[in-house]
């Protein structure tokens, strides 16, 4: 039965128009609410009225403002409402009739219907009905159009999840996302284990390369804690927090679910565990150093596509040479990343690194890489240059001051700009703290 139908029927029993008018509302809430689920609407918006308000505790039982002694004529109201209530989905909307004067008479009386005029009732009506139905469409249409770029942008089918539309390669996610960490201390550290403590602390800004535009902040904590001395250390680098932005050409490009491309999240927190081969193994002249570790799930923000927000794990084997004025480093690595629920990709890392010294100055170059199984956005490589000061030692501690530059060639459309300062202490120190 359609609503004009059911407030015919209404009528026609002898109910008061206050009545009437509630079934009309309520029709009207269930036929917005049909409406919504055809709509393909899957949120489910509570508009939950009181008891009091909407005036019905149960199918059978009325507790509204006089409704109790409304009936006119012949009619039950436990099968009126129960055959009204039945259809609404989730929520009902009732009208009821303001106290005005004479109130308590009038309420009571037969004649409710004389109470609000028919231009008044009218007007009320047509001003329930309008806020009911922005309270019920509104919402839904609002959320609607804050995707409605992305919807376009990916082409979506309106079935799969977001997540499968966010590619986890180093070419579609942000700077942060898969940087492979350092030996702590800087890129002229070497291969060698000290058997100190290291710790630093440095700012990073990432900006774009034309006509990507980006930028990120994100400030740099790594530690380095000997396990055993000379042979054994266990390092975490961590990126607690980064600020970023871009256009909306790069947000499209890696499919960003937010409209307004600019926020802050967690960054990336890896955890490794290097092991230095006895030197009786292989000789003092070229140490080798074999490293594994794993990447955490730190990194938020994969709505925005700028970490993976899945774990990876990595494993390296470094070795090098020292001389007195310069050396040189190489490492060869495998590093696994989860992709999705049931993929991953495998890739071969690889880096060559020279550094010389003069007096407390030192300068070094390095050549770093990924090679992707892929080949989708998941080869990047790129150039670093640093330049680093020796400050005086106090005691058993020294501190060096770097500024890092790093040109990314293929895959990482970014440049990156560091400035830190590392420290190196031995176990005396500490316990002198």
């Amino acid at each position: 039965m359609d609503r004009p139908s059911q407030a015919q029927n209404l009528s026609s029993t002898g109910f008061d128009r206050s009545v009437v008018a509630q079934v009309q509302v309520q029709g009207m809430a269930a036929w917005g609410t049909r409406l919504k689920a055809e709509a393909g609407h899957a949120l489910q918006f509570i508009l939950a009225p009181s008891q009091e308000d909407q005036g019905v505790s149960s199918a059978g039982s009325l507790q509204g403002q006089g409704l109790a002694d409304a009936r006119t004529g012949p009619g039950d109201h436990d099968a009126l409402l129960s055959g009204v209530r039945r259809p609404l989905v989730h929520r009902s909307i009732v009208v009821h009739t303001p106290k005005v004067s004479p109130a308590p008479r009038a309420l009571t009386s037969p004649g409710m219907s004389r109470i609000i005029p028919g231009a008044r009732g009218l007007l009320l009506k047509t001003i329930i009905l309008v806020m009911g139905g922005l309270a019920l469409l509104g919402e839904p249409v609002q959320a609607q159009l804050s995707y409605a770029f992305w919807i376009r942008n990916v082409n979506w089918d309106g079935y799969t999840s977001w997540q499968n539309y966010i590619r986890r390669s180093p070419a579609y996610l942000g700077p942060n996302a898969l940087a492979l960490p350092e030996a702590v201390g800087g890129l002229h550290t070497g291969v060698a284990l000290t058997g100190q403590w290291q710790g630093e602390v440095a700012q990073e800004w990432h900006r774009g390369v034309a006509p990507y535009r980006e930028n990120t902040f994100n400030p740099v904590l790594n530690l380095s804690v000997p396990l055993v001395p000379g042979q054994a250390s266990l390092e975490v680098h961590w990126r607690p927090y980064e600020w970023w932005s871009t256009d909306t050409v790069v947000r499209d490009l890696r499919n960003a679910r937010w409209e307004e491309p600019r926020g802050h999240n967690t960054s990336e927190l890896w955890i490794l565990n290097r092991w230095q081969v006895p030197t009786a193994l292989l000789g003092r002249k070229t140490p080798v150093t074999l490293g594994w570790g794993i990447k955490t799930t730190a990194g938020k923000g994969l709505e925005n596509a700028r970490h993976t927000n899945m774990p990876a794990y990595w494993f390296e084997v470094r070795t090098g040479r020292s001389y007195p004025r310069w050396s040189w480093w190489t490492q060869q690595g495998f590093l696994v990343w989860q992709e999705s629920v049931g993929g991953q990709n495998d890739a071969w890392t690889w880096a060559l690194g020279l550094s010389t010294k003069s007096g407390p100055w030192s300068l070094s170059a390095q050549a770093q890489g990924i090679v992707g199984y892929f080949n989708q956005g998941d080869r990047p490589w790129c150039l670093r240059t640093e330049a680093s000061y020796q400050s005086k030692a106090q005691g058993q501690t020294r501190g060096r001051w770097y500024l890092r530059y790093q040109h990314a060639l293929q895959d990482l459309p970014c440049h990156t700009w560091r400035m830190g300062y590392a420290v190196v202490w031995n176990k005396r120190s500490i316990s002198a703290l």
